[in-house]
């Protein structure tokens, strides 16, 4: 895969990586923000295996 142009969904970090493994907004997923270490990450697994 090779990105040329740099578009994000939002402007912090991990909702914008959240996006991309995604394919959906960061919100429709549950993160709205930076994610701190551990706390909501696991949360985030969670939510990826539904």
């Amino acid at each position: 895969m090779l990105f040329t142009d740099f578009y994000v969904s939002q402007a912090v970090c991990s909702a914008s990586r959240a996006s991309l493994m995604t394919g959906s907004y960061a919100e429709r997923v549950g993160i709205q923000g930076a994610l701190s270490p551990f706390g909501e990450l696991m949360g985030l697994i969670q939510k990826l295996k539904q």
